[in-house]
């Protein structure tokens, strides 16, 4: 079946699984944005971006930030 409409590939892609389970949920985002906005590289540096062995330019996962600490304050201490 070719993928020619959005609506045939939202609909191949949930309703694909895999052998261990995993489910794919999709939908269509209609908001256009605006290409060649850069990022410069201070806030590159900044994500913490994690790349796959395969394809990493197109397969890489952004983790959450690890929360900074003063060197006199504790995890707990941050939270209250």
């Amino acid at each position: 079946m070719p993928l020619e409409t959005t609506d045939v590939i939202i609909n191949y892609l949930s309703t694909t699984t895999t052998r261990t389970g995993l489910r794919v949920r999709a939908s269509l985002i209609e908001k256009v944005y605006d290409k060649g906005i850069r990022i410069d590289d201070e806030t590159m540096a900044m994500l913490n971006i994690e790349k796959d062995n395969t394809l990493p330019r197109w397969n890489y996962t952004i983790r959450p930030q690890t929360p900074h600490l003063d060197d006199n304050m504790t995890l707990i201490d941050q939270m209250c």
